[in-house]
């Protein structure tokens, strides 16, 4: 195969914009493309070399997984290598526990199934996780342990029959992915089955340009694709973020558009040459060990800081994962890529030797957690020793909550459901028959902890949650509880008294000035970062619009939101017990703003109640975020134990009911 500067041209556009958004640039809202265009680029390669040596009648399954282990496993294992002291001196043991996972799952490629299994709502954090880049390297082996075996066994039909079975997969794996990026948006995000058309994107690309000479479309044609497929990815880098369905029918924008750059974009065209010029081949050749060093280093810097490291921190560390990448492409993936320099028995050996160290480091650190959190407590101060103990306690409230948003309660009518069935419909008809009108209270995980206050602030009969975690009217997918709830007052107007409202405000909020939002706090400070944030009225207006039509008939009252520390409770570790949750500064204004806002929204509509958390549980700064003898947060914004039972007692239910309903 030839070699073609454009597509290390192509990587660097891939690689760059993936480290500056973990690393937090928000200009760069849509910079995970950058894997979806990798995915491109490898199934294009692959499949440009399996098919020149199956015509040139020297294809070799095992030449082929020896060449892929040279090109990803020596770079891989170094800084795996590398992240364990780090890991050892920095992380605390649940994330060290975290960590031993990810160790096995990388062993034996299949962190993208780890970290689907483990990307809960109230898990540790993405940018916490040093090795969570690893899942797309997982999504492309497991890709590779099929494809050449698909194009070997089938390869006597020739390209335009294999090219049929491909658009059929492509076709139920993309409809795949669109149902996903709704109903199962995590499995979506990192299984194979729904990334696989990305690669056969490439895969596409890899039989065009093989069967069709350079001139077959002419230089102005392949100038006008080039320019295209170039803004397709910018697009969508700029213009996607972390709310963007993904993947779904919008990640057709950047996987087309890196499919037009590899066919249009040759040396012949403005884009072609643009992309093959010095620096960004430069990057491109160093890629993949910058992206795979970018993501540790980040994370391990999360770890160290209180809250979000500044931006010249982070920027620095970006420029660091790129020198690194430098290195280990050096003195790492060159070497073992030379065969003359390194055989395929010491390839062989490495890999294995390399893969059972990992797995069996993994494996001990996942088992003797216990262990290690005692030889991490000895190391620590009696003040830290005592908080730690105290952020136990709170975080072990996380396992209450998961388990409170099934059907659970305290009573045969005091139970939560995530969304309703027609046996939990017919136990709200029977709990009206037995006790009258009931209280629902309708939301996402906020709300849950709303209804985990009510039943320990009253004894009232009937009152039930309609609540799920990541579900809020402005963000409909499949799985939430609005509709079918809505249904089910439409049908039976009287069941309840009222139904109480709550999500999380931070979605009504919006960090970084656009022109669609209404500006209410200008420069906020943030470490040595400059913000703003303003009310994203979209999702507020959503909300609004649902209740308006829930109201029709039932009373409705909404629980404006309460301000949310967004910072994790092992944090306070670093400054003492002693030390109040750090809000921004002008986080307090900004949800007073919010609630004014709700408010002069509902003022139109004499039928909808509106009551600020705030002042329904009297929030006192900073008391009410910590204390060195309890902890009212589980984790950045979900009350722990201690604080559901501390705020119940300023809270009394069936007052409210009566005053509001």
């Amino acid at each position: 195969m030839d070699y073609r500067r454009e597509i290390d041209g192509l990587r660097a556009v891939a690689v760059l914009p993936v480290i500056l958004f973990h690393a937090g640039f928000r200009s760069f809202s849509g910079g995970f493309v950058g894997v979806d265009v990798f995915f491109v680029i490898s199934g294009y390669l692959i499949t440009t070399i399996i098919l020149t040596e199956l015509e040139q009648g020297r294809f070799s399954i095992i030449n082929f997984y020896e060449r892929r282990a040279r090109r990803i496993l020596p770079a891989l294992f170094l800084v795996m290598f590398v992240c364990l002291p780090f890991a050892w001196l920095w992380l605390l043991p649940d994330d060290m526990k975290s960590f031993s996972q990810s160790l096995v799952a990388v062993s034996v490629f299949a962190s993208n199934v780890l970290f689907w299994k483990k990307s809960g709502y109230f898990d540790t954090a993405a940018e916490l996780k040093p090795l969570l880049h690893t899942w797309s390297l997982a999504v492309e082996e497991q890709y590779y342990v099929f494809f050449p075996i698909f194009l070997a066994l089938s390869w006597r039909l020739g390209r335009s029959k294999i090219c049929r079975l491909l658009v059929i997969v492509f076709v139920v794996s993309l409809a795949v992915a669109q149902w996903a990026s709704l109903a199962a948006p995590a499995a979506g995000f990192y299984l194979l089955p729904t990334r696989g058309w990305e690669l056969l994107v490439g895969v596409f690309s890899a039989f065009f340009v093989t069967s069709f000479s350079k001139d077959y479309i002419p230089t102005h044609i392949r100038d006008v694709g080039g320019f295209i497929g170039a803004a397709l990815i910018v697009y969508a880098i700029f213009a996607f973020d972390k709310e963007t369905p993904f993947p779904s029918l919008y990640t057709l924008a950047p996987t087309i558009g890196a499919a037009l750059l590899i066919v249009c974009a040759t040396q012949g065209t403005i884009i072609g040459r643009l992309l093959g010029n010095r620096i960004l081949v430069g990057i491109g050749l160093i890629s993949y060990s910058s992206y795979l060093w970018h993501q540790p280093l980040l994370s391990f810097a999360r770890h160290l800081n209180l809250g979000e490291p500044t931006k010249v921190l982070l920027g620095g560390l970006a420029a660091l994962s790129l020198g690194l990448g430098y290195f280990s492409w050096k003195y790492i993936e060159v070497p073992f890529r030379n065969k003359n320099f390194v055989s395929r028995q010491a390839i062989v050996i490495c890999g294995l030797v390399g893969g059972v160290f990992f797995l069996v480091v993994g494996l001990a650190g996942h088992v003797f957690h216990e262990e290690y959190k005692q030889i991490w407590l000895s190391n620590q101060t009696q003040e830290a020793r005592v908080t730690f103990q105290v952020i136990e306690e709170a975080q072990g409230s996380l396992n209450y909550r998961q388990f409170v948003g099934r059907k659970h309660g305290d009573g045969e009518c005091r139970f939560n459901v995530e969304r309703l069935t027609a046996e939990i419909e017919g136990e709200f008809l029977s709990c009206f028959k037995k006790h009258g009108k009931g209280v629902a209270i309708l939301g996402d995980s906020h709300a849950i902890d709303f209804f985990s206050v009510s039943l320990s602030s009253s004894q009232e009969p009937f009152v039930v949650g309609v609540t799920q975690m990541k579900c809020r009217p402005h963000s409909p997918e499949p799985q939430c509880q609005y509709e079918g709830f809505l249904s089910f007052v439409k049908k039976h107007p009287d069941v309840f008294t009222g139904v109480i409202y709550e999500q999380a405000g931070i979605y009504f909020l919006r960090q970084g000035n656009r022109s669609s939002t209404r500006k209410i706090i200008s420069e906020v400070p943030l470490g040595e970062s400059v913000m703003e944030i303003s009310i994203n009225e979209r999702p507020v207006r959503a909300v609004y619009d649902y209740l308006t039509e829930l109201n029709k008939y039932v009373k409705v009252v909404w629980v404006g939101a309460r301000i949310e520390p967004h910072i994790g409770p092992k944090t306070i570790l670093s400054k003492g017990c002693a030390y109040p949750y750090a809000l921004r500064t002008n986080q307090k204004e900004a949800f007073d703003s919010l609630d004014h806002f709700i408010e002069n929204l509902v003022a139109g509509n004499s039928s909808i109640k509106f009551v600020s958390q705030q002042t329904l549980f009297n929030f006192e700064f900073p008391r009410d975020f910590m204390s060195c003898e309890q902890l009212f947060w589980a984790d950045g914004d979900h009350l722990s134990l201690s604080g559901i039972k501390n705020f119940a007692g300023r809270f009394d239910m069936i007052a409210f009911v009566k005053h509001l309903l």
